[in-house]
């Protein structure tokens, strides 16, 4: 069960779908000979997919991601509907300001924390972007052979045309701007946006590298999009389903699983022992720390047991298809493995003197499995709070079955 639950985690990761897509959009560009009527409502999906994504980031305030769009909106306007700029349009002049104007877009805005889109600094990221839009619009509307003359300077001693399509200042601006993204992804922001923002990087600026063609464009940026509407449907799930403290299945998660429940199963009501006295004596801060250390052994448990919170210092585990005397093996396991572990007290001084202060910590367990007089979840659950309350005043640190 853990096994498969690790498989489900690894496949579903924003890195393997974002591989995967990636891939994808190479694919379809080098490999596919997509029928003339595809390009004709390529545009369309692409910026409807662009709108959709881009009012999924504004709804959510994702201020990063929302203004990282309009860069993309502003090209795809260009490449497909110049009147609507009132630019002339221009196959060489497109690529030679998206790739600086992407780069330097990326690198102002995508290292900047995350911050609502009706905060300053949302706003803020926003005008920048504008900014920098009126700017690329100016070279856009002025392109001479002058401007691609200064932009096709040699920096490398090597010719990049035999294996890329872009320039080699634009090389450079691309190395130097994902290098930084990876930098503030990796260490200094280390959440799944920032990470998607360096995806989305290299879906956008992939056409302009490999390809230089419209067609390359628009799929690569109908990608991103969905890339984008994915993950942050993956967030807003998480938010819903996933205790954000112990990064298990909340309470709102249990309750849809009971609905999926078969015709045997156990469920396991777990509480830590003195929890009250942990805070008191050693803060919230060391409170927290005990409740994700609980949850992740509980999360190991084996016999196909998942592990909820269910509230303050209570959580759940649900034995599917195991009846009480099976899942009493395992509900033994996990306490002892608890118990057997404790808790590594680390304050400042225990720091500077590198020695740790061990705790006693303890769960107490009550079992119980559905039958014909509890039938329902919330019936079995609460006879499982009563075998937890038996095992409080036998003692704590135990298991107790509830009598059938």
């Amino acid at each position: 069960m853990q096994a498969l639950q690790s498989m489900k985690h690894m496949l579903f990761s924003l890195h393997t779908i974002a591989f995967l897509l990636f891939c994808l959009g190479h694919i379809i560009v080098y490999f596919l000979k997509l029928p003339s009527t595809f390009g004709i409502f390529l545009p369309f999906f692409s910026l409807s997919m662009l709108t959709l994504s881009a009012g999924f980031c504004l709804y959510l305030s994702k201020s990063k991601l929302f203004v990282l769009q309009l860069f993309v909106l502003f090209f795809i306007l260009y490449a497909y509907y110049p009147n609507a700029l009132r630019l002339d349009g221009g196959q060489q002049s497109f690529w030679y300001i998206y790739t600086p104007t992407l780069n330097l877009g990326f690198l102002l805005i995508g290292i900047l924390q995350e911050r609502g889109i009706d905060s300053f600094y949302g706003l803020s990221k926003v005008i920048l972007a504008v900014l920098l839009l009126a700017v690329s619009y100016y070279f856009l509307d002025g392109f001479s052979r002058e401007l691609k003359n200064i932009l096709d300077t040699n920096i490398f001693p090597f010719d990049l045309h035999a294996s890329f399509k872009m320039n080699q200042l634009s090389f450079l601006l691309s190395c130097i701007t994902l290098s930084f993204l990876l930098l503030f992804a990796l260490f200094f922001f280390e959440n799944q946006n920032d990470q998607l923002i360096v995806w989305i990087f290299l879906y956008l600026i992939a056409p302009a590298l490999f390809y230089a063609q419209n067609t390359a464009f628009a799929i690569f940026n109908t990608l991103a999009s969905l890339l984008i509407i994915i993950t942050l449907m993956k967030n807003t799930y998480a938010i819903a389903y996933q205790d954000a403290l112990t990064q298990i299945p909340s309470r709102r998660a249990l309750e849809d699983d009971f609905l999926k429940l078969g015709s045997r199963y156990t469920l396991a009501m777990v509480d830590i022992d003195f929890f009250k006295k942990f805070n008191d004596t050693h803060g919230h801060d060391i409170g927290d720390e005990v409740l994700k250390l609980v949850a992740k052994q509980l999360s190991e448990v084996k016999g196909g047991g998942k592990a909820y919170r269910y509230g303050g210092e209570e959580f759940i585990i649900v034995f599917t298809n195991k009846d009480s005397d099976t899942a009493y093996m395992y509900a033994q396991e996990v306490r002892e493995n608890i118990a057997t572990r404790g808790f590594i007290l680390r304050d400042r001084a225990a720091k500077q003197s590198k020695k740790a202060k061990p705790l006693k910590l303890t769960v107490s367990i009550g079992l119980a499995s559905n039958s014909k007089t509890n039938k329902t979840p919330q019936e079995v659950m609460k006879q499982a709070d009563n075998a937890l309350y038996k095992a409080k005043e036998n003692g704590r640190n135990c298991v107790i079955k509830a009598d059938v």
